[in-house]
């Protein structure tokens, strides 16, 4: 967390919700979620997604106008947004958002099915519909993750869309795991994204 908040130069404070329980307090159900909360702590605007940068600053400046400052500024910052920052390509999206763990999945291609809470080879099927995604390779599907129980396990996800958002992380803390990522089949090249490099045997790792 020190670490992405340097990269994001963000110098106040940042609440730490490893547990979740702000996000189930608020309902959420969005990555990334703005929530803008007035002086007196009623909830007066959210919005969902990346972009729509200039509404919320007008609302923030509002508020602030409201809560009695005398100087606030009515320009607006130019926000350079990049990578996962830019907002969705919302006219060629055709892919949903979807969890890896049971309770929220769409789209599971293996075949056999989930299996909750116990390691089962899975097989990845020769064609992969769109939207549709399975794996390959000892897993365990838990409630809201699937975990590797076996080095050289696959994910393979077929998508249209600008994007794709992966969330990863190792099961103990401290430890780094290896990982390759492929579009089409193929190194993604320049197309690769911010936690891994243009050759597809040494992407990155995670810790």
């Amino acid at each position: 967390m020190r670490t992405a908040v340097q990269a994001v130069r963000v110098d106040y404070p940042v609440a730490i919700d490893s547990d979740s329980a702000i996000w189930r307090a608020f309902g959420n159900q969005y990555w990334p979620a703005l929530y803008i909360v007035d002086a007196k702590g009623h909830m007066r605007h959210h919005q969902f997604g990346e972009g729509d940068y200039d509404r919320a600053e007008q609302v923030i400046q509002h508020l602030l106008t409201e809560a009695g400052s005398a100087r606030v500024s009515r320009e607006l910052v130019q926000a350079e947004a990049r990578g996962a920052e830019v907002a969705a390509d919302w006219e060629n999206l055709r892919s949903p958002e979807t969890s890896l763990g049971r309770d929220r999945t769409q789209g599971f291609a293996s075949s056999g099915g989930v299996i909750l809470g116990t390691s089962r080879h899975y097989t990845t099927p020769a064609t992969v519909p769109l939207n549709r995604w399975a794996l390959t390779g000892a897993w365990t599907v838990q409630t809201d993750a699937v975990v590797l129980d076996k080095a050289n396990g696959r994910l393979v996800y077929r998508f249209h869309a600008r994007d794709l958002h992966l969330v990863m992380g190792p099961v103990a803390s401290g430890s780094a795991v290896r990982f390759r990522v492929f579009l089409d089949g193929q190194p993604a090249g320049a197309a690769h994204g911010a936690d891994v490099d243009e050759q597809g045997p040494t992407s990155g790792s995670i810790s």
